[in-house]
């Protein structure tokens, strides 16, 4: 979840997001897109049969498997 304003002290729920704006003003596209399709998905499970499971876990290590840095692993380091 990508959320400045989320208080720091506050545990994080399905009720958590990322911030949308924020995404947008600082071109976090991979953030914004993954937030959006997420929420579409739960969306349209509540006016379909199809039940919608999502897990977000907190981090993955591991190699790569793509050649460069994905952004999610990026703003990590720079954090």
């Amino acid at each position: 979840m990508l959320n400045p304003n989320w208080p720091k002290d506050q545990a994080m729920n399905e009720e958590s997001w990322s911030d949308l704006e924020f995404c947008k003003a600082n071109e976090q596209w991979y953030f914004l897109a993954k937030t959006i399709a997420e929420k579409e998905a739960l969306e349209y499970g509540k006016t379909s049969s199809l039940k919608i499971v999502t897990i977000c876990p907190s981090i993955i290590i591991g190699p790569l498997l793509q050649p460069t840095m994905n952004s999610s692993s990026l703003y990590l380091l720079k954090q």
